[in-house]
């Protein structure tokens, strides 16, 4: 955000933070196994036109009316090349 007060006292001034400096600019913005989506990605205004929002969960009630994609769980054969291949740059 290349501002030097970046700095929040709790969890509602940093959700006012983000909901103002990124109001207007195309973001992408990942969650990873989020539980507290309103807070991290509050409204779709936060973010400027254009902007996506990605968020992982095993908890589909969080997600709520959304647009939900399921991903097929791998075997396990193609689990561990997966594995090997980013753990050993195989």
């Amino acid at each position: 955000m290349m501002e030097k007060d970046n700095c929040v006292n709790n969890k509602e001034d940093g959700r006012n933070l983000l909901a103002h400096r990124l109001r207007f600019k195309k973001v992408l913005v990942v969650l990873d196994d989020i539980d507290q989506l309103d807070y991290l990605a509050g409204n779709l205004d936060w973010f400027g036109n254009g902007s996506r929002i990605i968020a992982t969960t095993r908890d589909k009630h969080l997600i709520g009316k959304n647009v939900v994609y399921e991903v097929p769980t791998l075997n396990e054969h193609d689990a561990i090349q997966l594995f090997e291949q980013y753990a050993f740059k195989e």
